[in-house]
């Protein structure tokens, strides 16, 4: 997987009659494999939402669940009736 990004520095009104300040936008140029861009793609549609946005949310449960499993927490997940620990990988 081939990953660029480039910095932009914008400068955005804060919230109105407020001073301006910088805003830093990352934006990302990824190689996904076809397999990886039709799931991308679904969840998209599903959550009626754009891939850049499914991939924001994918970020920031990444993050959640490492702080979260670094503070001893077990994900469980339960399937008819039966739970199971998501092991980390």
């Amino acid at each position: 997987m081939h990953i660029s990004y480039t910095w932009i520095v914008d400068i955005a009104p804060h919230s109105p009659g407020h001073d301006l300040e910088r805003v830093f936008v990352a934006r990302f140029n990824v190689e996904f494999s076809e397999e990886t861009l039709v799931v991308l793609d679904e969840l998209a549609r599903r959550q009626g939402t754009t891939k850049a946005d499914v991939l924001r949310k994918a970020v920031h449960f990444e993050k959640w669940l490492s702080d979260s499993t670094a503070e001893g927490a077990k994900l469980i997940v339960e399937t008819d009736g039966t739970a199971r620990e998501l092991l980390r990988f």
